[in-house]
Order: C-alpha cells, then structure tokens, then sequence
C-alpha cells in the first residue's frame, strides 16, 4: 500500500485537487494546502470559536477510520488577511485622534472584523465536502494498484465489492479465497489500509451516497438495501465517513441540483 505521503503526493498532483485549490484560493483569498497528517491532534470540525479563528485548521481526509492527508488553512493566511485589513485601516483611525495598538486588540474583534463566523463556517464546509470528495478518489488510486497486490486479496475485494449487500462475515471471505481468516486479515490490511469490516462499510456507504440522489426511496430503505441490518448504525457509519448525516447530505444534492440553471430549450 502507498505510504501516506506517497498518496497525499498523488492526490496533490491530480487534476481534482489542482481544480479545487485554484478556484477556493480565487473565491476566498486564502491559501489552500493538502498534507500528511504527521499524527497531530485535530480539533473538532465545526467547532467556532475566536481561537480556533486564530489556529490551524484541519480537514481531515479519511480512508476507512484511518487519517491519510490534512486539507489545512493556515494561520499564515488568516494573519496575512488580519494585518492588511488593520494597515487599510489605520490611518483613518488615526486621523479620528485614535490609536491603534495591534498587538491589544482583542482576538475576537480581529477575527469578526476580517472573517464572519458565518463565512468561516462556510468555508470549514466546502472543505469538508472536498475532503469526502478526496477520500473516495484516494480509495480509486489505492483500487488502481489492485494489479500489484497479492492475488489473494484482489480475490477478496471482488468477492466483497460483489456480495456488499449481503451478510456475509470474514471468515466467508477467508474460505472463499483459501486461506485462514488470521493470515486474510494480515494481508487484506496489509494491502489496502483497511480492514475487511472497513473496506464492506465504505463500499456499503459509497453505494448509499448515489442512492440518496434519488428522492423515491427513503433513508431507512437505502441503509437497508445497501446491506445495513440496523438503521442506527447506518447513520454513525455514513456521518462518520462522509462527515454528515445521509439526511443532510441528501438536502445538499437537491439544494446543489435546484441552483443548476435549467435552459428553457429542449
């Protein structure tokens, strides 16, 4: 299997990723990168606050429960963003009779002067977004090297990319390919970074995702045909991979596909 850096590498140098920097970094004006997440501590998503305004922030990307890369934007940029708002600014401070000490301003009124809340949180979104966007393309270059991988386990990723929707347990997949389930495991996760409940499981929700365009069926029908047993897990699962509910998620596709401007010609 790749290292994570050799992966991050690859995703860095698709056309993807490349496509998705230059128009964030043109809509935005902060600075994007995506990098390997060298075991640091992630703060939670979603979680708003003047400090956080004032930190790293970092989108992971996921593959299974494992972290493989960091879509980051920086402190550098936030300051950078801070310190030309507050040089426009000073003179007409000044002007007023006032002074300006940067170094005392408080944190918070910084970051409300030069970044919404609203329009952060907006921005932690499409990165969380493109994130779930990158794990699934970093899972097709991973399914790419299939070719070098033992024999046995491209055996057992088209056994269970071809039963998904069944119940069908490890040591089923162990016997079809001949081998025990011990030594399935230590190759299966060997190879590809996940385990064989994992690999079902992000099968299971990537079938779930297309799905769930489609506004007939209900979430509970999808979970349970895509191979759920439980609709409770269904939702851990999918928000644990995706980064929200399959219901929110849903609301996104129909919301996405009512901006696409419809030609009034056939």
């Amino acid at each position: 299997m790749l290292k994570e850096a050799e992966l991050v590498d690859q995703l860095c140098r698709s056309t993807v990723y490349q496509d998705f920097e230059r128009a964030f970094c043109e809509v935005t004006q902060f600075q994007l990168r995506l990098t390997p997440p060298r075991n640091r501590s992630l703060p939670r998503n979603g979680q708003i606050n003047g400090h956080q305004f004032s930190s790293v922030t970092d989108v992971p990307v996921r593959l299974g429960d494992t972290i493989v890369g960091l879509l980051q934007l920086g402190r550098p940029a936030l300051e950078a963003t801070r310190a030309g708002y507050f040089k426009d600014s000073e003179k007409p401070i000044r002007d007023a009779g006032e002074s300006l000490d940067f170094n005392r301003v408080p944190n918070d009124y910084i970051d409300s002067a030069v970044l919404s809340r609203s329009r952060y949180a907006a921005m932690v979104r499409l990165l969380e977004l493109f994130a779930n966007q990158l794990s699934f393309f970093a899972n097709e270059i991973l399914t790419q090297q299939a070719e070098r991988e033992p024999y046995r386990v491209r055996m057992a990723r088209a056994y269970i990319s071809n039963r998904q929707t069944e119940d069908f347990s490890l040591s089923d997949v162990a016997r079809a390919i001949h081998v025990s389930p011990f030594y399935f495991c230590k190759i299966f996760k060997k190879a590809t970074g996940l385990t064989f409940i994992e690999f079902r499981n992000r099968l299971r929700i990537e079938s779930a995702t297309k799905l769930l365009a489609k506004p007939k069926q209900s979430v509970s029908e999808i979970a349970y045909s895509v191979g759920f047993q439980s609709l409770t897990q269904f939702n851990r699962l999918f928000r644990r991979i995706v980064g929200q509910s399959p219901t929110t998620f849903r609301c996104s596709l129909i919301k996405d596909r009512d901006l696409v401007p419809v030609s009034p010609h056939p």
